[in-house]
């Protein structure tokens, strides 16, 4: 598995609130077989990625002293067809550029959020709400939801897209409610069903406040193989929607701003999504799109996130709930996804995550995702903030476009190269090229970070797959490229 399939999106992944170290491994395992069963993984190449040694990022940095506008003469699109050996490679793609031509490289550094920030975003998305304890047991007719859930995913118009989400929580909450059981009893929804003759009638509902609550987990394992348990604060609540259904509101923040979200949920728990490019308005929706982002631009106001910006929209679309449901005709809702704006250079929304080794920590790449309906926001995830700490070059010296697409041309067949013709030709298409910034791991020093400019190429292609959904890789990046000296990096390891 190339990364934990961040093309379904499952941000859940970051709410194993209130349990053991050893309950979030099993919890994970319970997720992944929940959904991961649903949408399959995508394919790993055959060879390693080539990835440049990351330099000490001073000195490969030079500033444009000339101040020339470095992107003058880019191309708003770019063709272009190679092959080599059984690889094809068809560039018919846009290009995206930022809308200043000084390209800034800064350092940053991780940051997690305070109790002031979680009094802010409880106001804002649970206003005036009684807050209850979300670690208890979830009630019948939530287990009844949950086999819905997991019969609808089954329903061929539910893996239209393979962004299929619960953005904030409510599977994840289901299997946190469940996580001293088996995970075994949760990959059917037969299983869940017998899971909820033994559930409540009616949840418990323990009155909480909204103050984060101090964690200090011990280390899990032994030897070589020890998981570091979490030391930080977290906040796991729930309040009535009114709806017939809970709103669910999951924060963690560790100790070393590391292991920092926020995921927010307010809609019932069959309401799952497929991701798709915005095509126009949402269906079903008396909201336009302007009045959608003004009113997501509110909500960033609010909650203190002012130092991000849209960065990209996708329709979400409802998966259906019977096998009556025309997957062509069910509710959309718009999908906004924010990111740190450096100096006017966007920072690209791609959905790889670095690798998932449960003995190593990761630390997940800054972004914030609001879905907005009629109704309001519906899901709310936040994950990893961070600060600029200094400024390297506000007008960094890049290559000229034509070395970066010869360099990117060069490097793609030999990270995707297949000689032997005997497995077949592969074709790929890039669709779309991206100028922005990138967060990168510093030579040598563990906890500082350098934002530098990146190329990306999206599109779809690949090895093709018993599943047909695992060759887009409209959000996640074929190859990222340095826009400084043209090395390879990858996304996921962080340099």
């Amino acid at each position: 598995m190339k990364h934990d399939d961040p093309h379904r999106q499952v941000h859940d992944k970051d709410v194993f609130l209130r349990s053991t170290l050893a309950t979030k491994v099993l919890l994970l395992t319970m997720l992944l077989t929940v959904i991961g069963s649903l949408v399959a993984c995508q394919s790993t190449p055959t060879t390693p990625p080539v990835t440049g040694k990351q330099q000490d990022i001073n000195s490969i940095v030079k500033s444009n002293t000339q101040n020339t506008n470095l992107l003058q003469g880019v191309p708003q699109t770019l063709t272009d067809h190679q092959t080599q050996g059984a690889v094809t490679l068809n560039i018919n793609a846009s290009v995206q550029l930022p809308h200043t031509s000084k390209i800034p490289v800064v350092t940053t550094q991780p940051t997690c959020f305070t109790q002031d920030t979680v009094n802010k975003i409880i106001t804002t998305l649970m206003p005036g709400k009684q807050l209850y304890d979300n670690a208890v047991d979830w009630s019948k007719v939530d287990y009844q939801k949950l086999a819905a859930l997991i019969q609808a995913l089954q329903l061929p118009g539910a893996q239209g897209n393979k962004e299929i989400t619960t953005q904030s929580g409510n599977v994840s909450a289901a299997l946190l409610a469940a996580r001293n059981s088996n995970f075994s009893k949760f990959s059917n929804p037969t299983s869940i069903l017998s899971r909820a003759s033994l559930a409540p009638d009616t949840r418990q509902r323990t009155p909480m406040t909204g103050q984060l609550q101090r964690l200090d987990e011990s280390d899990f394992g032994s030897g070589a193989k020890v998981i570091k348990g979490f030391h930080g604060h977290m906040l796991s609540v729930y309040a009535d929607s009114g709806k017939g259904y809970d709103t669910t509101l999951d924060i963690q923040a560790s100790d070393d701003a590391k292991n920092c979200s926020v995921n927010f949920a307010n809609h019932d728990i069959p309401d799952v999504y497929n991701y798709t490019d915005l095509t126009g308005p949402a269906r079903g929706m008396s909201m336009s799109l302007d009045q959608a982002k003004a009113l997501a631009q509110q909500t960033l106001q609010a909650v203190g996130a002012t130092d991000l910006r849209l960065t990209q929209v996708q329709l979400g679309t409802l998966i259906p709930h019977s096998a009556s449901d025309n997957p062509n005709t069910m509710n959309q809702a718009y999908g906004m996804w924010f990111t740190r704006d450096v100096a006017g250079v966007p920072t690209t929304v791609d959905l790889t995550n670095p690798n998932q080794n449960a003995y190593q920590q990761t630390y997940p790449y800054e972004r914030l995702f609001m879905l907005v309906n009629d109704t309001g926001v519906i899901e709310f995830s936040w994950t990893s903030p961070m600060r600029t700490t200094g400024t390297i070059s506000s007008n960094a010296q890049i290559l000229s476009f034509q070395d970066a697409m010869n360099q990117f041309k060069q490097q793609f067949f030999i990270h995707y190269a297949q000689n032997d013709t005997s497995k077949g030709n592969t074709a790929y298409t890039i669709k779309r090229i991206t100028l922005g910034m990138m967060r990168v791991q510093n030579k040598n020093q563990a906890n500082t970070y350098t934002m530098v400019p990146v190329w990306d190429f999206y599109g779809t292609g690949g090895p093709s797959p018993s599943n047909p959904l695992l060759i887009d890789h409209s959000m996640e990046s074929f190859l990222t490229m340095n826009a400084i000296d043209g090395s390879v990096i990858d996304r996921t390891l962080g340099y």
